[in-house]
């Protein structure tokens, strides 16, 4: 008895494990879905960040705040709306951060809810990506 009760807990722990998907990709839906994408690097930080979303051209900028590094082309905090665009059923949003200096946090934000959907923190390069359904 003790050896099967062992035998039937091996087996159902690393099925039960394998539920869970940590790779999906953020997900906002109905006809008013939009997801807010936001850059902040601080007070002394800088960073390049693109915007991909869509059929849209590809949207390159500077984020910095300390006026030792800004200048007219940078903004202080990246952040823009995202909705499907006209006749789509979905678009996909990438949001790519390299920072130049210090640490910068890049997130996803489901606009109706005010969910997280999804933040990264750190020195290095972050890619984040997510989907806007026009069907919910």
């Amino acid at each position: 008895m003790r050896r099967g009760l062992a035998a039937v807990i091996a087996v159902v722990l690393p099925v039960a494990g394998c539920t869970v998907d940590d790779t999906a990709v953020p997900t906002v839906g109905g006809p008013d879905a939009v997801m807010v994408a936001t850059v902040d690097c601080g007070d002394d930080g800088a960073a390049t960040v693109r915007a991909t979303f869509g059929s849209r051209d590809t949207e390159e900028l500077s984020v910095a705040k300390s006026p030792e590094i800004a200048s007219a082309a940078t903004v202080p905090t990246y952040s823009d709306e995202f909705r499907t665009e006209d006749g789509a059923n979905e678009s996909a949003l990438t949001i790519w951060t390299s920072p130049t200096r210090g640490v910068c946090t890049t997130a996803l934000t489901d606009r109706a809810t005010g969910n997280v959907l999804v933040q990264v923190t750190g020195p290095a390069a972050e890619t984040v990506e997510g989907l806007v359904k026009s069907d919910g």
